[in-house]
């Protein structure tokens, strides 16, 4: 691995935030790579108060012997997804591999193999493989692998955002997206994200564990079933829509808006308002994708009844 003066290659993304305990794991997995081609690992630190900044300047004095790593801190906290794109701006490579502080690399061929992936067929926009998530915030014991099921390593859009696990420290991309058209503060900004990778070309999947993921009480994920959550969720992706020109994308968002509705309603019917059930409802009966999901969630409750033998 190394860097010349000129771009690299490969930039590998890693944005932290409170990861003293993390990053030194996630660093050591960007440098243990045994890929020959040029290379940066671009850390951009969110202003930590914790000892994220002292832990990173140490980790790139012991072992960034050959000057790959650019380490940036922000003068104030800008939050995780405007630091982000702030870090993938950053990135000069012609592809860019993600891996946030507190995720780690569990294969040191993973970027030799993605990267030979894409420098070989020029109609991919991105590769992605199966991650595992580790037991808990403070122990690297792997809890689960990712479900990811797939007949074929080739995932168009609908295929993609119907596939369930999908990790951002697997993502590796072509560097072909302007990145402040999409600087959003969304919920979930690497949705957007990976809708534009669509809007250049398919994806390619590695069935292979390559990486981890670590969960968090404090994460995105544990507030899924709050309302509040899930009505901004929705507007995220009229807005997100929007932004978006291919139509097949578009109508993967469509189905996206009509699954998050049923979900809103069928965990908070009691505490929405007639009015909110009429406005949620008058969304989704005339689309195309009503009566599929709705078939979806039927198939989830008969399912759950028979487990629970009610």
């Amino acid at each position: 691995m190394k860097l010349k003066d000129n771009n690299p290659l490969v930039s590998v993304c890693m944005i932290t935030y409170n990861h003293a305990n993390y990053i030194k794991k996630a660093i050591i997995g960007v440098l243990d790579q045994k890929y020959a081609g040029d290379i940066e690992l671009v850390i951009l630190n969110d202003k930590s108060p914790d000892d994220t900044d002292s832990k990173v300047l140490e980790i790139i004095e012991k072992y960034d012997k050959n000057n790959v790593i650019r380490y940036f801190k922000n003068d104030e906290n800008l939050g995780v997804m405007s630091n982000f794109y702030k870090a993938l701006n950053l990135c000069r490579g012609k592809y860019i591999a993600l891996c946030e502080g507190d995720d780690f690399w569990t294969d040191s061929n993973k970027l030799a193999i993605q990267i030979q992936f894409l420098e070989k067929n020029e109609s991919y926009s991105f590769s992605f493989h199966k991650a595992c998530k580790v037991k808990n915030e403070n122990d690297d014991t792997i809890f689960s692998v990712f479900p990811i099921k797939s007949k074929t390593s080739i995932i168009k859009v609908k295929e993609f955002f119907r596939m369930g696990g999908k990790a951002t420290s697997s993502i590796v991309f072509r560097n072909k997206i302007d990145f402040d058209i999409i600087k959003i503060n969304h919920s979930h900004g690497d949705f957007l994200l990976y809708l534009k990778f669509f809007e250049i070309g398919n994806g390619i999947y590695i069935d292979q564990i390559m990486s981890s993921y670590r969960g968090h009480i404090h994460g995105i994920s544990f507030n899924k079933g709050s309302i509040g959550y899930q009505k901004k969720r929705i507007q995220e992706l009229y807005e997100e829509y929007e932004l978006i020109h291919n139509n097949e994308i578009k109508d993967q968002i469509k189905y996206q808006i009509v699954f998050h509705i049923f979900h809103l309603i069928l965990q908070n019917k009691s505490s929405l308002s007639k009015d909110d059930l009429i406005f949620y409802l008058s969304k989704i009966l005339v689309s195309k994708h009503f009566y599929s999901i709705f078939l979806t969630f039927m198939k989830r409750w008969i399912l759950i009844k028979v487990l629970l033998n009610e």
